[in-house]
């Protein structure tokens, strides 16, 4: 072999030794990080939320309860013997002025005042008072009237007592309190009942129950009545 054909072998066999040497290092070196790829495609749509259950509406018992009270307060009264004074509807020449805000109201503009119009009192200065919407039925009744014939101040005196409070507890107003003792009633009949002979026990006691005490004793048993059908959806 001659010597330049020998030389050429040499150089050709190392060029081969360093390539593979360089693959070798390639192979033993860590890969460069590279952040891994969305999944191709539409992703999964995000699940609904949870909804709650639709709760059913409490109904509207206002209606059916000012159609009681006003049946028993009639229309004009003007009797000597009611403290309350000239009266329309069950609303008061005060109250009527009151809830107008005119001090210069008589007599003849309180005839002329629409069941509308009493109903829209009775409503706003007494059923809401009461918490009428948020009692239960039956009870929303007993305190609503109870609430017209003697203020709402002692029909909430009433219901905080039968519920037993006292003390200062007894502060004549449905507050957050008192409502929540109410809903916890388990035996409405018995509360009711409560009620009903508490403002009996009330009427029997004033000095007027002889001159107004057999109309009193008749709506109140009524009322009784009607609040105990009430509750078994019957009115």
């Amino acid at each position: 072999m001659s010597q330049d054909r020998a030389q050429a072998i040499a150089e050709a066999h190392g060029q081969a030794t360093r390539g593979l040497s360089a693959l070798a290092a390639l192979a033993a070196a860590p890969l460069p990080y590279s952040a891994p790829q969305a999944p191709v495609g539409t992703p999964e749509a995000k699940p609904e939320p949870l909804k709650p259950e639709p709760t059913k509406p409490l109904p509207d018992l206002y209606g059916p309860c000012a159609d009681f009270t006003l049946k028993y307060e009639g229309l004009y009264a003007n009797h000597p013997n009611d403290p309350g004074g000239p009266t329309m509807r069950g609303v008061t020449i005060a109250v009527f002025r009151a809830w107008r805000r005119d001090n210069t109201l008589d007599i003849d503009d309180l005839k002329a005042l629409t069941e509308l119009e009493a109903r829209q009192i009775f409503r706003t200065n007494y059923w809401n008072i009461v918490k009428g919407d948020d009692l239960q039925a039956g009870v929303n009744l007993c305190l609503f009237d109870f609430a017209v014939n003697s203020g709402p101040g002692r029909a909430a005196e009433c219901v905080q007592e039968v519920i037993g409070f006292t003390g200062k507890d007894v502060d004549r107003a449905i507050g957050p309190k008192t409502l929540r003792a109410i809903l916890a009633k388990n035996n409405v009949n018995t509360l009711i009942e409560d009620i009903i002979n508490w403002r009996l026990d009330f009427l029997k006691g004033l000095k007027t129950w002889d001159t107004f005490g057999n109309g009193w004793q008749a709506r109140v048993e009524k009322c009784r009545d009607l609040a105990h059908s009430m509750r078994l959806g019957k009115a």
